[in-house]
């Protein structure tokens, strides 16, 4: 082999190894970049958790027991909130340093209402109360009576004739401490306005209760909702009560 065809030989081999490289430096850099897109395996995975019940919400307790008609109102509000409804509840103190409660609900489409703060059953004349020692008659006596001196009649609620008559039975219970054994039983479990009178004379007529039970607050028409409770426990010892709430 003369030195020309040497040279050409080695001028190809060096050529061949020039592409070569160049052809393997292609490939690392095609895989650096393909490398450097790819995501670590341990972020393939997202994980999202959906609270669908999420609720926040402000809690509050108040009550509501005046003997009296004069209240000056005092009103905060406070609100409690969830993923569908609204609801205000507005707290009025009156003068004794008691407090009236009242809400108001919207749900999630804007619209609102007012609601009782209870759920009550209305009930007629022919409804009678089960309650023991109680005097269905007599109690509807002084309801058509109340309502004969109102222009707003009263709606009588199962659960507040109830509620009257277990306050008139506590009372009756404790004549001493009428007034403390009612107001602890009311502010704990009903939490609306109401009034008791224990009698120990045996005078057992309608007007003679009327009289004693009645006073400004149950005349006032803006009440809609009412209990009247009738308690005998013996012949001279004899309890009433009314319990009232509104709209």
């Amino acid at each position: 082999m003369d030195d020309d065809s040497k040279q050409i030989l080695i001028l190809k081999i060096v050529v061949a190894s020039l592409v070569a490289l160049a052809i393997l430096v292609f490939i690392i850099i095609i895989l650096v970049i393909k490398n450097g897109n790819k995501k670590p395996e341990e972020m393939d995975v997202t994980t999202r958790r959906t609270l669908s019940e999420e609720v926040s919400e402000e809690v509050s307790s108040t009550s509501e027991f005046t003997t009296g008609s004069n209240t000056t109102e005092a009103t905060t509000t406070e609100t409690t909130t969830s993923t569908t409804t609204t609801t205000t509840t507005t707290t009025k103190k009156n003068s004794d340093g008691t407090k009236t409660t009242k809400k108001t609900q919207s749900s999630g489409g804007g619209s609102s209402s007012n609601i009782p703060t209870y759920t009550y059953t209305v009930i007629g004349q022919n409804d009678a109360s089960s309650y023991s020692n109680a005097d269905n008659n007599m109690e509807w006596q002084l309801v058509n009576k109340i309502n004969s001196n109102r222009s707003n009649k009263y709606k009588v609620a199962a659960e507040l004739r109830t509620a009257a008559e277990r306050i008139a039975d506590v009372c009756c219970e404790a004549p001493g401490t009428c007034k403390s054994a009612t107001k602890e039983l009311v502010d704990n479990e009903y939490q609306l306005t109401y009034r008791v009178y224990y009698d120990e004379t045996g005078r057992y007529n309608l007007d003679y209760f009327y009289n004693n039970l009645v006073n400004n607050t149950i005349l006032d028409n803006k009440y809609s909702y009412l209990g009247v409770g009738v308690y005998r426990r013996s012949s001279s010892l004899t309890c009433t009560a009314w319990i009232i709430d509104y709209d």
